[in-house]
């Protein structure tokens, strides 16, 4: 199923002066860096999904333990903040502000460092990690307990998910020359301000393609929803009760249309699409739908600038 984007969005309130500044650079940067990576792995076949905010946020920490040229091409590729010391205390204020638990709606971000017990840090890097990424490091014998450090961090992110992620981590992702993993776990679980009635959902051919179609349940509902149409798309937004969240549902007007918005997708076309939304009574049908994604991202990452960080010549 690829005929659609949806893209969780917040609003965020800013107050004071440089913290405010500090948080808008880096969420800034953050939608910058979701339409690169959008665009970098659109170009491989199958579903695209994948958390900006969590490798945002990992790699900052990370951007916080490099030198020289590893820490120029980070702060170009991830769009960064320049100022190294906005990049931290903004995405500290992010943390905060997404820290959600309410009858009807559950945020959670956590991060953890977990060092093999050969492998001193230093402690300017361990009191960034604690003061302003809230990463606690937790030392592990990866030389002489792989599978049973894989399952601890598995554990732990399980925990961090509720169960919605069980083994992030494969047989072989660690091994006796791994020195320092960084975690980031994102959980979310919301409820639809406007709900859909179970009643009406039905089963219906989804569209995956020009030439292939899929049966799949559909919820409908009716009503006045957060509405924009645009050349080549309509947009609209889905609001989670009691919350800033919302989930920005983009549909091509076209069914061999989502390859060029996937191209031409960029902060201002998201800018263009929220900020252009008003409400509008409409018939929404939508597919129910389940991903499970797994990716590595180093090729991707060197493709938009961060090379010398997978390299020997890296500066940590």
């Amino acid at each position: 199923m690829k005929s659609l984007i949806m893209i969780l969005t917040a609003g965020l309130i800013l107050a004071g002066t440089a913290h405010a500044s500090s948080l808008e650079d880096v969420v800034d940067g953050q939608t910058a860096l979701t339409c690169d990576l959008y665009q970098q792995l659109s170009l491989d076949p199958g579903n695209v999904f994948f958390s900006p905010a969590s490798i945002s946020l990992i790699l900052g920490l990370v951007r916080g333990g490099a030198l020289g040229e590893t820490a120029q091409e980070m702060t170009a590729a991830l769009h960064f903040p320049d100022n190294v010391k906005a990049l931290h205390s903004g995405n500290l204020d992010l943390q905060k502000s997404l820290d959600l638990e309410s009858e009807l709606a559950s945020l959670a971000v956590a991060n953890r460092l977990w060092p093999d017990q050969r492998l001193p840090l230093r402690d300017s890097f361990l009191n960034l990690s604690l003061s302003n990424y809230l990463a606690r490091p937790e030392a592990l014998d990866f030389a002489g307990n792989p599978a049973g450090a894989t399952g601890r961090i598995n554990a732990w992110i399980a925990d961090q998910t509720q169960q919605m992620i069980p083994e992030l981590l494969q047989p072989g992702d660690i091994t006796p020359a791994t020195l320092l993993v960084l975690t980031n776990a994102i959980y979310f679980k919301g409820t639809w301000q406007y709900q859909f009635d179970p009643k009406l959902t039905v089963n219906q051919s989804f569209r995956v393609d020009p030439q292939t179609t899929v049966e799949a349940p559909f919820m409908v509902q009716k009503g006045a929803l957060p509405y924009a149409g645009f050349p080549g798309a309509q947009v609209v937004e889905l609001p989670y009760a009691g919350t800033d969240l919302a989930m920005l549902i983009v549909l091509p007007d076209q069914v061999d249309g989502l390859a060029r918005i996937e191209a031409e997708l960029s902060a201002d076309w998201i800018r263009r699409w929220t900020g252009n939304l008003q409400p509008v009574s409409l018939q929404l049908i939508l597919p129910r739908f389940e991903l499970d994604v797994r990716k590595k991202l180093r090729e991707n990452l060197e493709a938009l600038g961060m090379k010398t960080a997978f390299t020997a010549a890296a500066e940590f």
